[in-house]
């Protein structure tokens, strides 16, 4: 099978950059047995799949992309990240496990063009890395087809001082998950599941991934 090229569009060259200094390590702990640790860990990437088949994913932040290794029932996937170290040692991860219709593109997601609409979305880095805001989340709804699944994920502060620092980001348009759970009902969109692997709800140092339907 010919090996797709990673595709290079625009990135920035400062920024998740840093995230080249931790590929290899972060890439290791993805070659270790999958455990209930493991599992629940990228729960998120278990449960689209459970509930989406023979679907076009577009992957955000896909990272080193070793959790694909936990789904099967997808048509196409796209990977999308702006470090390149992460790239390379994803592409060794979809070489290893001889993973197909799969394409790693080098762009960050505000200067991404795919050229075509999917099925699912999901990203972990709005909220964490990147503001998220009413434009990104247009660019998103433009891209994701009727009736199909968003996943994004929501962290919330990890200390009060934290807490004021994104009360004052003026940049970020939610502040909290039901600010942003309120938007998207009003946007067209249906809240189906929210998940934590954390033992407990905690207002400090959470991280949710909430599952919606694009209404038709």
């Amino acid at each position: 099978m010919k090996k797709k090229p990673i595709r290079d569009g625009k990135a920035p060259a400062k920024g998740m950059d840093v995230s080249d200094e931790y590929a290899d390590s972060y890439g290791e702990t993805h070659k270790k047995p999958i455990d209930l640790e493991y599992a629940i860990s990228h729960s998120s990437y278990l449960l689209l799949d459970g509930i989406q088949d023979q679907y076009e994913l577009l992957d955000i932040g896909c990272g080193t992309a070793g959790y694909w290794r936990l789904m099967g029932r997808w048509k196409q996937i796209v990977g999308l990240d702006y470090s390149k170290k992460m790239l390379a040692v994803a592409r060794e991860f979809v070489d290893e496990l001889g993973l197909r219709n799969v394409e790693l593109v080098h762009s960050s997601f505000r200067d991404y063009d795919p050229g075509q609409s999917f099925d699912a979305i999901i990203s972990g880095t709005f909220g964490h890395y990147d503001p998220l805001t009413k434009e990104m989340l247009d660019k998103l709804n433009g891209m994701l087809r009727p009736g199909g699944v968003l996943v994004l994920s929501f962290q919330t502060p990890k200390s009060v001082r934290h807490a004021l620092h994104v009360l004052l980001r003026r940049d970020r348009l939610f502040r909290y998950p039901g600010e942003f759970v309120s938007f998207m009902t009003r946007n067209g969109f249906d809240l189906k599941l929210t998940t934590s692997h954390a033992p407990r709800i905690s207002f400090f140092g959470g991280n949710y991934s909430c599952f919606f339907r694009k209404r038709p």
